[in-house]
């Protein structure tokens, strides 16, 4: 079993891997926005061309509270690491 500062380091690096992953999710299924004069963003294509298959919003989000969740175990995690720390 690794010592407690490894454990903390691996959950601390969960966690930014999960920050950029799930940034990434929810920027891919976010819907188009509407700008001020009217054109709207949309998400770039993927690099291979395929699009990806529509979400609704209650997909999205209930990806974004699975996500959030996740997150929020993980710093819970970190926190009982830290608080395991002599000193």
């Amino acid at each position: 079993m690794a010592d407690r500062l490894t454990q903390l380091q691996d959950q601390v690096n969960i966690l930014a891997e999960r920050f950029s992953t799930y940034t990434g999710v929810l920027q891919r299924d976010a819907p188009a926005t509407a700008l001020e004069d009217g054109a709207s963003l949309h998400a770039r294509p993927p690099p291979n061309g395929a699009a990806p298959p529509p979400q609704t919003t209650e997909t999205i989000v209930a990806a974004a509270v699975d996500m959030a969740q996740n997150v929020a175990d993980n710093v819970r995690v970190i926190d009982e690491l830290i608080d395991s720390l002599p000193g």
